[in-house]
This record gives structure tokens, C-alpha cells and sequence, in this order.
């Protein structure tokens, strides 16, 4: 499956944003134990908060910086949530992420 470019350009502009702090985090952070679901959707609410609180205040970049660093976040928790599932099959296009609204 051809990925959109736009999503081809976003996913670049969250690895950027990934490797500037692998420095500080000691690379992917997310997968430690101590890193849990909970310590990120609090991650996740205190930067859509902030954006939602300050977006006409701030400049163009500061507000894609923030949606970068918001995508992020959101990545590392469908990364935790998927640790159990065939990554591969995923990788390939053989199955699709599930998603809880579909389940009956």
C-alpha cells in the first residue's frame, strides 16, 4: 500500500522529533517498565491542554512542534498497547491495528 505523502512527511517530521531527544530519554523510553500507559496519556493530555490553551498564541512552528510531540506521544501508547501483537503482520499490511469502536 503507497502511504500518503502527507503522511509520509509527518511520520519523517515525528522521527526527527524521536532522535532530538533520544539523548535525554536513552532512545525508545517508551518501551521501559517504568514508563506505563498511565505516565503516557498524562504525557499525551498535558500537551493537547497546552496547545488547546495557547494555539492562537503561538507561532506556526511552535504549533506544528507541539502536534509533532502530540502525534508522538500517541504513537508510544498504540506502541505499548500493540507489544503482544505479530508486529510484523503489521508492518506488511496483513492485518490492521484492531480497533476497539468496530468490537461488537
Amino acid at each position: 500500500m503507497e502511504k500518503r505523502k502527507s503522511v509520509k512527511i509527518f511520520s519523517n517530521l515525528m522521527e526527527n522529533r524521536l532522535q532530538e531527544k533520544d539523548h535525554e530519554n536513552n532512545g525508545d523510553s517508551w518501551k521501559n517498565n517504568d514508563c506505563n500507559i498511565d505516565r503516557l496519556r498524562n504525557a499525551l493530555q498535558k500537551k493537547v491542554s497546552l496547545l488547546h490553551e495557547n494555539c492562537f498564541d503561538l507561532r506556526p512552528d511552535d504549533v506544528q512542534e507541539s502536534c509533532i510531540d502530540i502525534a508522538n506521544y500517541a504513537m508510544m501508547i498504540v506502541d505499548r498497547i500493540m507489544d503482544n501483537r505479530d508486529r510484523d503482520a503489521v508492518d506488511n499490511d496483513m492485518i490492521q491495528p484492531d480497533k476497539p469502536w468496530d468490537r461488537e
